[in-house]
């Protein structure tokens, strides 16, 4: 499905307005209506003629007139209520300029008119400045008042889905109709679409297969969005669609023979019988997160293999800029193992020690499969050591890879094949928490195929014998202040160039911090002047490392002393700082 959308070889991006184009006529056809009790079309309202009921006044002929008020030429009795009549674009577009006008020299002009305008927005109904006669949709006002000959607007660039013309039959509210008559209403668009939107088809990978990184380039302008969004699944249909049976509230996702509604199916039914779409949870994920566009790549959103994929990108524009997508590409490879379950021991722990925890892996192995040797754990935790590897209880040699800050990887002696299908895998490490619910994510690997993309192991029972049942582990308690400790590696330096001592180091511990927490360290000399700032940073939780050089703002070595450093973190509308004393000597 596409919205507002130009699709070209090399790219997508929004449509581009052609300002001189009146864009009246393209709503005939089922997106002109009229106000009767409800909004119609002019040709499904009772006693329909093409005179009366203002077809003429938007067909782009400017040679046709439409008139009302008493009687019109033909004598049709009008002009017993005000006219409302409202323009459905299907799409947003910056609503630029209005203008119509009657007959020249006519009399009969519209005594008063109202122009609204929506953006389509359902969470906005009912907040809106202005609703005729307590309609469903309302309208921003956007110009009230007296009719003209010839009457243009220019309007503010005004995002635009749904336009009111309201035509009053007098200027003061009495009883008394003014006849009016017109010979075209017509409305303009300029630059690009404020909105548009590529839906694909679902993506049929042709077996289930590991979902890894995805890529892509584009342009985004100032103040311009490009969102990319994914979702994964097991089947051709993502969506569960329900059908009213009319047995008080109850709602079914089948059709009348007991069979799934899908989608083909669902848009048949009777408007009465829609009973809304919802996603497919159990075999769906949802969709994304919006993925950082101008990173140009990110991780799929699967978690396990998954035969089918849908994306769906949005682009945001102003009139003066818009945004495009050149390629979007997904990295697949087949799965290694039908089925994980995976936990971790224990699921919670204490934020200032050192923990040993086991992560323990069950695998479903298949002829088809390819088995894996390798466990990458990826972490916001603190690793500081992999104690040992087991399978089926028996220790087992390991070569590790990797220990940083993101985790680990190791490589088993054993491979895991058909051999040892559902065989229980342990790891033993040691690591720190920092935050409340930490995810210790872990992936398999086959070391005899490097270039292929790990498979992500779920949360499941791994070992009868456990409940964790999970892959995220909990602080005992919840910290009361973000700082859980500042160290300083040592009480004095000399920072004199020659190479030994010259750097203080300052390691500190925060807690329970997401997102990005802006984090300063202060220096102040022992009258309470502030001396340095080191680089602010946003940090979340973890432990970090920062140096001071011994320098004050200017650049220049302070003077031999001693010295406070402050570490100050602002979370949450509060602030937590800690000091420590260093001595500056020579």
């Amino acid at each position: 499905a596409t919205e507002a959308l130009e699709i070209a070889p090399g790219f997508i991006a929004p449509e581009q307005a052609n300002p001189d184009s009146n864009l009246a006529p393209s709503t005939l056809g089922g997106n002109f209506s009229m106000l009767s009790g409800r909004w119609e079309p002019p040709e499904k309202m009772a006693g329909w003629v093409v005179e009366r009921f203002s077809i003429w006044m938007v067909d782009g002929d400017s040679t046709t007139t439409y008139q009302c008020g008493g009687t019109d030429h033909v004598g049709n009795t009008c002009g017993r209520r005000d006219y409302s009549y409202m323009f459905t674009m299907g799409k947003q577009i910056f609503l630029d300029r209005i203008r119509f006008f009657a007959p020249h020299n006519t009399r009969n002009l519209i005594p008063r008119f109202i122009i609204g305008a929506s953006n389509g927005d359902q969470r906005l109904n009912g907040s809106r400045d202005y609703a005729p006669s307590g309609q469903l949709f309302d309208f921003d006002i956007l110009h009230d008042g007296p009719g003209a000959e010839f009457v243009e607007l220019a309007l503010p660039p005004t995002p635009t889905e749904r336009l009111l013309l309201q035509i009053f039959r007098n200027l003061d509210g009495g009883a008394t109709r003014a006849n009016w008559e017109l010979t075209e209403f017509e409305f303009y668009a300029i630059g690009y679409a404020p909105f548009a939107r590529y839906t694909s088809n679902v993506i049929d990978l042709g077996e289930h297969r590991n979902l890894g990184p995805l890529s892509w380039t584009g342009e985004q302008a100032d103040d311009t969005r490009v969102e990319i969004y994914m979702r994964s699944g097991d089947d051709q249909q993502p969506d569960i669609y329900w059908r009213n049976t009319f047995r008080g509230n109850e709602k079914v996702p089948f059709n009348t023979s007991g069979a799934p509604l899908d989608q083909v199916q669902y848009n048949k039914l009777e408007l009465s019988q829609l009973g809304g779409v919802t996603h497919d949870l159990e075999n769906w994920t949802s969709w994304s997160p919006v993925y950082d566009f101008a990173a140009g790549r990110g991780l799929a959103n699967a978690d396990r293999p998954r035969r089918f994929v849908q994306f769906d990108i949005a682009f945001h524009s102003t009139p003066e800029a818009g945004g495009s997508l050149n390629y979007l590409q997904l990295a697949t490879s087949p799965r290694l193992v039908t089925e994980t379950r995976a936990e971790i021991s224990p699921p919670s722990a204490s934020s200032d020690e050192i923990t040993t925890f086991t992560y323990k892996l069950r695998a479903r192995v298949e002829p088809s499969d390819a088995g894996f040797d390798g466990i990458t754990i990826e972490t916001p935790a603190r690793v500081h050591a992999v104690e040992s590897a087991h399978l089926g209880g028996v220790e087992i040699p390991f070569n590790m890879t990797r220990l940083d800050e993101h985790g680990f990887d190791l490589e088993l002696s054993t491979p895991i094949d058909l051999e040892l299908s559902e065989e229980l895998v342990e790891v033993k490490f040691q690591a720190q928490i920092f935050a409340y619910d930490t995810p210790f994510t872990g992936r398999l690997f086959n070391s005899a195929t490097p270039g292929e993309i790990a498979q992500t192991a779920r949360p499941g029972d791994a070992d009868k014998t456990d409940d964790s049942n999970t892959l995220r582990v909990v602080l005992n308690s919840i910290p009361q202040n973000p700082i859980q400790a500042m160290r300083l590696a040592s009480r004095s330096f000399s920072p004199n160039g020659d190479q030994i001592n010259d750097v203080l180091h300052i390691d500190y511990e925060l807690l329970n911090l997401r997102g990005g927490t802006p984090t300063l360290i202060q220096i102040y000399d022992l009258a309470g002047r502030h001396i340095a700032d080191l680089p602010s940073q946003l940090r979340e939780s973890g432990l970090f490392r920062s140096a001071w050089n011994g320098r004050d703002h200017a650049g220049a070595l302070v003077d031999p002393g001693l010295y406070i450093l402050q570490l100050k973190v602002v979370a949450d509308e509060r602030e937590d700082r800690a000091r420590r004393l260093v001595s500056v000597v020579y």
